[in-house]
């Protein structure tokens, strides 16, 4: 009634009157009292002048994974911890979803009924918190500011449990214990929603100002099961931008980071990286979408004073993700669109968080067809060899090798110079991962209610070779835990 009524009142009155709303919104249990509190507070106010930002640099308004993690129990639903490994999250919007459901049923003529997406999110929680002080949500988290390390690049129609559950894998991936402090910038919760003000020019805008900070290492580009990320405007252009600072792009889904995908057992992610594959032929930039057609115009402008802009870009954002797919493709088999990651540029050396090239996968799980391909796109032959070796050392065989195994073929690599030098990183990683399930067995075993099995697992652990201070701590902690649990 008081939005109605935003016309035929006097400025006094109307400032009462939002006064009033404010109050409602703060006041009341019903989560959908400060829902229509916002939308009638926005047809009554009159005072641009005072929508001026608590933190002024866009790169300063972040929101950390932890605030991500903790926001997201607390009012959207469930997250369950460590599902079935290290760093796996799986987010349920339990209450969004309810939210959602409720909303429409009140209100079945809403133009555009709720699902449990950024949309949502933003008209039940984000705009009523932040409805007094008309600042962003970052703002409202964190007056003081907060440094930014990722932008974000997502849909805001993707379901928010999914963009919530992919950036917090993401930041458990790319920080391991750290992984709280991971701050990231996500339009929603990092412009005053009240006020949107992009700029008067894309250099000006939010969006170019924050990835372009020197403390901005990259974007996160989340993409759900449709890849729809990739029809709209904006994600183009932050794509764009990526490549024209040549920082860090990556792509990521809620199944974790597409390079990181030769961890799963399962190949959950592997078919998600090999659906996104798919689905990235039928995509063209030129026909991306934007809520409004000025920012599109804007969007293309800036993209096409290079000539044939577009054209480029499409190929460039293709070319980026046929690159991180290129191991999945050889390690499963897809020989057709392995070809095709090549002809879209993809490099067939590219090695993944492990440090192993697409070639080494291909051999050692004898994906012939895929190894062709990739031998007649000039991958280097050097990957060929240890093959098996490389990936069992890992942990990554497809039967699983025993600790002797692995302890053997990380010895056979290491007395070859050339596979020592070729295959240094993932080596190292391999060697890290063979400690880790020492020590994680040794641990167990020291547990173990028979003493006969306590005491071979101290015997080992005294017998372990110390060549780092990690490793010394570690043996320290075990011996600790063997005299404190020994009678």
């Amino acid at each position: 009634a008081l939005g109605a009524l935003a016309d035929h009142l006097a400025d006094g009155e109307r400032d009462k009157a939002c006064a009033a709303l404010v109050k409602a919104a703060e006041d009341t249990r019903d989560p959908f009292v400060p829902v229509a509190a916002v939308e009638a507070h926005h047809k009554l106010w009159r005072h641009p002048e005072q929508n001026t930002p608590l933190v002024e640099e866009p790169e300063k308004r972040g929101i950390s994974a932890k605030q991500l993690f903790e926001l997201f129990k607390k009012d959207c639903g469930v997250i369950l911890e460590d599902a079935g490994g290290e760093g796996k999250v799986i987010c349920t919007p339990t209450v969004l979803a309810r939210l959602c459901n409720e909303g429409n049923s009140r209100h079945p003529r809403r133009e555009h009924p709720w699902a449990p997406n950024m949309h949502a999110l933003n008209a039940l929680f984000v705009m009523p918190r932040t409805l007094a002080a008309r600042i962003s949500y970052s703002e409202h988290l964190n007056p003081g500011g907060l440094q930014v390390d990722f932008f974000v690049s997502h849909d805001w129609n993707e379901e928010y449990a999914e963009f919530v559950q992919s950036t917090l894998r993401h930041a458990m991936f790319t920080a391991k214990s750290d992984w709280e402090k991971i701050v990231y910038w996500i339009c929603t919760k990092a412009n005053n929603q009240h006020h949107i003000d992009l700029g008067d020019d894309l250099e000006h805008s939010p969006f170019h100002l924050a990835l372009k900070s020197e403390e901005c290492k990259g974007t996160v580009l989340n993409l759900n099961s449709s890849a729809s990320a990739l029809t709209r405007a904006w994600c183009a252009y932050e794509a764009f931008l990526t490549t024209q600072l040549h920082k860090k792009f990556v792509v990521n889904t809620c199944q974790g980071i597409a390079s990181e995908a030769a961890d799963d057992a399962v190949g959950e992610r592997d078919q998600w990286i090999i659906l996104l594959f798919n689905l990235l032929q039928g995509i063209d930039i030129r026909q991306a979408k934007a809520s409004k057609e000025s920012d599109k115009v804007k969007i293309m402008k800036e993209v096409n004073k290079d000539k044939d802009g577009a054209r480029k870009l499409n190929d460039a954002l293709k070319m980026k993700i046929a690159e991180q797919a290129v191991a999945v493709l050889a390690r499963r088999g897809h020989p057709e669109l392995l070809d095709q990651a090549l002809r879209l540029g993809a490099n067939p050396d590219v090695k993944d968080h492990l440090g192993v090239p697409p070639l080494t996968y291909a051999v050692a799980w004898n994906q012939n067809e895929a190894a062709k391909i990739l031998r007649k796109g000039g991958a280097d032959h050097r990957a060929e060899k240890h093959a098996s070796d490389i990936i069992g050392m890992l942990g990554l065989a497809a039967k699983g090798w025993t600790a002797e195994e692995r302890d053997s073929a990380i010895k056979r690599v290491q007395c070859n110079a050339e596979a020592s030098e070729f295959f240094k990183e993932a080596l190292a990683k391999a060697q890290t991962r063979f400690l880790d399930d020492k020590f994680f067995r040794l641990h167990e075993n020291l547990e173990c209610y028979q003493v006969a099995t306590r005491r071979a697992a101290l015997e080992e652990a005294l017998g372990l070779e110390v060549a780092e201070k990690d490793t010394a701590q570690r043996v320290l902690c075990l011996l600790e835990k063997a005299v404190h649990d020994t009678d």
